[in-house]
């Protein structure tokens, strides 16, 4: 069940990153969470898959030390790909500027500052988050999330669109039934149906990942 995902190439700009000053105040509500509703809370809400929420101060506060450790790691929030040769439009990787921003409002003592200073938050899709989609694939059967397992095999989840076209994607999404327990998934073109395990056999025989 998925619309599909836009890139449009770029060249990427190297941009330095300025330095806090122990004197200068970094806030949650005036520094941090322009950061975190851009690139984080779309995880991190209640419902989602994120373990806390940074929809707001008080959720956010007592991760503090998680999230410096997380993001000057750059662990979170996480992107995989290339930004430095093509450029995503939903690329949610940190600036520099923006990872030294987090570390310093935890290092001065990770402070709320003041409410007007709280940009309004973002408001999200509950269904799609890219808008309905022009088509829907099924998947032909469900996905059980076994009770109290942290890390679970890939499966290969079969969708067969009842289509003869030729189709050009240009945004995908897929919409688990249960939002909160579904981290990630790779979607592939595969010229078969795959067995249970194994999603590296379609791009073997002759499919792609899309």
């Amino acid at each position: 069940m998925f619309k599909f995902l836009r890139f449009v190439p770029a060249i990427a700009a190297a941009l330095s990153a300025p330095v806090w000053a122990a004197d200068k105040p970094v806030t949650f509500n005036k520094d941090v969470a322009p950061i975190v509703f851009a690139n984080c809370v779309s995880c991190h809400r209640p419902g989602e898959i994120g373990p806390f929420s940074l929809m707001d101060f008080e959720s956010a506060r007592p991760w503090a030390k998680s999230i410096r450790t997380m993001v000057g790691d750059r662990k979170m929030p996480p992107w995989h790909a290339d930004s430095s040769k093509t450029h995503f439009l939903n690329d949610r990787s940190l600036k520099q500027a923006d990872v030294d921003t987090i570390l310093a409002w935890v290092d001065q003592g990770a402070k709320q500052g003041a409410p007007a200073d709280l940009p309004a938050a973002p408001k999200f899709d509950e269904a799609w988050a890219m808008g309905a989609p022009d088509l829907v694939f099924e998947s032909t059967r469900d996905f059980v999330i076994p009770l109290r397992e942290q890390n679970i095999e890939y499966q290969s989840i079969h969708m067969a669109p009842q289509t003869t076209e030729d189709l050009y994607i240009t945004e995908w999404e897929i919409l688990p039934t249960v939002r909160k327990t579904v981290h990630h998934a790779n979607l592939v073109r595969a010229p078969m149906e795959l067995q249970p395990v194994g999603i590296g056999q379609a791009v073997l025989k002759g499919g792609d990942y899309i």
